[in-house]
């Protein structure tokens, strides 16, 4: 059944895809099966299989959430931003995590702003994938958060914050960024660093 699955997937047509979700309504496909289906969909962009996606955001199982709020940000599903923006504010880490993620792909003013205020909440996994985000979207009003996230605890976040803030392209970020190089920092937060200073910079 998993090869015949994967040949499925390979055809991306409307019928495989409708197969795909075939699947995903299934009371015989095992947890695998439905995994592979949902990451399929998502990789597809298959708009019709998102009310089946955002059904399955209840799912019991955290890893089949996880998949749907992967592949509805895949899609771009817009109709789906609701539940993603309440997954991203009150699910676990790791559905948080992928839910802004997914946010960013539908982006937008609402999307900017769940990551704007997840920049400074308790978990670093949160707080950098908001960098990252705050980055992908150019959300220059997040600039100044993404200064003060340089100096954050965890490494992965000031890394991301000075990533961002090269994405972003505001060119008052050069001073905090060059002002960072001063101390004794890390080599890859260094690199970081000095990446965006150069792309600021025009250089």
């Amino acid at each position: 059944m998993g090869d015949l699955l994967d040949g499925i997937a390979r055809l991306n047509t409307a019928t495989s895809n409708m197969e795909l979700i075939n699947v995903l309504r299934s009371k015989k496909a095992d947890l695998k099966m439905k995994e592979r289906a949902i990451v399929q969909l998502g990789d597809h962009k298959y708009g019709p299989a998102v009310p089946y996606l955002i059904a399955l955001l209840k799912h019991p199982k955290e890893v089949i959430r996880s998949h749907s709020i992967t592949s509805l940000g895949k899609i771009g599903a817009q109709q789906a931003f609701k539940q993603l923006k309440h997954i991203a504010e009150s699910g676990s880490m790791q559905e948080r995590v992928h839910a802004i993620s997914a946010l960013a792909q539908i982006g937008g003013p609402e999307a900017i702003a769940v990551a704007e205020g997840s920049i400074s909440d308790d978990n670093p996994a949160v707080r950098e994938i908001s960098a990252y985000v705050l980055g992908k979207l150019q959300s220059k009003t997040a600039v100044n958060k993404l200064i003060h996230a340089l100096g954050d605890d965890t490494e992965m976040v000031k890394v991301a914050a000075a990533i961002a803030l090269g994405e972003i392209g505001e060119k008052s970020a050069i001073g905090p960024l060059t002002a960072k190089l001063e101390g004794e920092i890390s080599e890859d937060f260094r690199v970081a660093v000095s990446t965006s200073i150069k792309k600021l910079a025009g250089l």
